[in-house]
């Protein structure tokens, strides 16, 4: 079994996006009704009731964009059929 010297593990880079990311991303899902763009008081509930900084918000919808599911549209931001389907809404 390979062995870790401390300079190894200095040396570690972060991933782009943490699991915690992708798991917020999840949860952010949650936030929309299917065929409405997201509301800013459902959305500001979520931050509230998650107990998480602006910061990690920006990188929850961030993510679920880049993972495609959810779209920035004219109307506001809409959770895409991949979204819905990650949240089991997809038919």
């Amino acid at each position: 079994m390979p062995s870790l010297t401390l300079k190894q593990i200095m040396e570690m880079q972060d991933q782009a996006f943490s699991s915690s990311t992708d798991t917020l991303a999840r949860e952010f899902l949650e936030v929309f009704d299917p065929g409405r763009p997201l509301e800013k008081e459902g959305f500001e509930e979520w931050m509230q009731f998650t107990s998480i900084a602006v910061t990690d918000a920006k990188n929850a919808v961030t993510r679920a964009i880049d993972l495609g599911w959810v779209e920035d549209s004219p109307q506001g931001l809409r959770l895409t059929k991949a979204g819905e389907n990650e949240v089991g809404m997809g038919g």
